[in-house]
């Protein structure tokens, strides 16, 4: 079947939402001969999933040896280094959002062709903090939603980002979004991370919420404007009617 789908012009490197690669199956599976069909015909080893694994990260999950043993041989003969491998999309995105702040902002909520989920939905699900604040410094749309209603908050939540999903929240996302399945952020958290969101939830409004850089501007002019301003004392007079009557006597005389 996997012959008949590539030969037939199936992506070899398609992810599915939650980032895995027909290679990322494959190895978390043991089979090895599959895994090895997939390389040869194009499948890309240095793919890295919404949990930051590679392919030869979930052989070693499963400690399947031939699975590892072949897995890591791929790995060293295309060269790669894992490390790297992990952090290359995280800078390639740091390289972009810097790339529309200084030109293009309008970028930053670009959706995907295909799911609708913008750079923030990525960053979110993956905990890429620097882009997230790179991303949150250009405007992005903190409630944006995706071709399934998930906004980048629900993106953090799901896979337990707990520090994008602060940056979010404090950056004023909407946690009561529903997605189209009717679900709210909190719904589609596991245990630990729910119960940290309604910890969130609580201490919100008790924040300082980060205000657009538009309205920090103008109100951090218009204070520093007053600060530096000196007081200026207008004295107004105020006649009473009787000093009145009497300065349209002196007139009519």
């Amino acid at each position: 079947m996997v012959e008949f789908l590539i030969e037939h012009g199936a992506d070899i490197n398609r992810q599915d939402n939650e980032g895995w690669t027909p290679l990322h199956a494959t190895a978390s599976c043991g089979f090895v001969s599959i895994a090895r069909y997939l390389v040869e015909h194009g499948a890309d080893p240095a793919a890295v999933n919404s949990d930051g694994d590679l392919a030869v990260d979930l052989a070693v999950d499963i400690q399947h040896l031939a699975m590892m043993d072949f897995m890591q041989k791929v790995m060293t003969e295309h060269n790669i280094d894992c490390e790297k491998a992990r952090q290359a999309e995280e800078q390639l995105m740091l390289s972009d959002a810097k790339k529309w702040l200084r030109s293009d902002a309008s970028e930053v909520d670009r959706p995907h062709p295909k799911t609708g989920a913008t750079a923030l939905h990525v960053a979110a699900a993956k905990g890429y903090t620097k882009v997230i604040s790179l991303l949150l410094a250009g405007r992005a749309n903190v409630d944006k939603q995706d071709n399934d209603g998930w906004t980048p908050l629900h993106a953090a939540s799901h896979w337990g980002q707990k520090e994008a999903a602060d940056m979010l929240v404090n950056a004023m996302a909407d946690m009561d979004i529903r997605n189209y399945a009717g679900q709210t952020c909190i719904d589609v958290a596991d245990r630990k991370m729910a119960k940290f969101l309604e910890e969130l939830r609580s201490t919100s409004n008790k924040r300082v919420k980060r205000r657009p850089s538009s309205q920090i501007r103008i109100s951090d002019k218009i204070e520093n404007h007053i600060d530096n301003t000196p007081t200026k004392i207008i004295r107004v007079e105020v006649k009473s009617d009787q000093s009145k009557d009497q300065a349209n006597g002196s007139h009519g005389r």
